[in-house]
């Protein structure tokens, strides 16, 4: 994923946090079971109402490369 993005994302938890305000954005996370797991969801989930969160089973750090088929299909999936 492109660095540029998690800094937005970033920048955004962030504003969000800090004002101390939940706000209704769709938001998907997706973690390795053997990476962050459900870590990001967790973080997410404490700003927002409307999180996705997937745990890929057997999968690490690198979901693109390890799973990218399941990661392309989650990501429509939750656009639709």
């Amino acid at each position: 994923m492109d660095v540029d993005l998690f800094f937005y994302a970033s920048l955004l938890v962030c504003i969000l946090f800090h004002q101390n305000k939940t706000r209704y954005i769709p938001i998907l996370t997706i973690g390795g079971e053997a990476g962050i797991g459900n870590f990001t969801t967790t973080s997410f989930q404490k700003i927002a109402n409307h999180v996705t969160g997937l745990t890929l089973q057997n999968t690490g750090h690198f979901i693109p490369e390890e799973r990218p088929n399941l990661l392309t299909k989650q990501i429509l999936e939750f656009f639709k």
